[in-house]
């Protein structure tokens, strides 16, 4: 559940994507972005490696 808020907390703001990827590959990324983050980075809040990997994953387009 801790997840789901933060996607629905994020999404439009952060990340885009709800259109472009189904929910079960958004967590299978959000997923494989936490082991990779708690390797790397241990102390970053999760709520912030789960920003970070849709960000990069599924950017928000610039509208003109």
């Amino acid at each position: 559940m801790y997840i789901a808020g933060v996607l629905n907390s994020t999404e439009g703001v952060f990340w885009c994507g709800y259109n472009m990827a189904s929910p079960s590959a958004i967590q299978e990324q959000v997923f494989a972005g936490l082991k990779s983050n708690i390797k790397t980075s241990p102390d970053l809040r999760a709520s912030s490696a789960i920003i970070n990997q849709l960000s990069n994953l599924l950017p928000c387009k610039e509208q003109k």
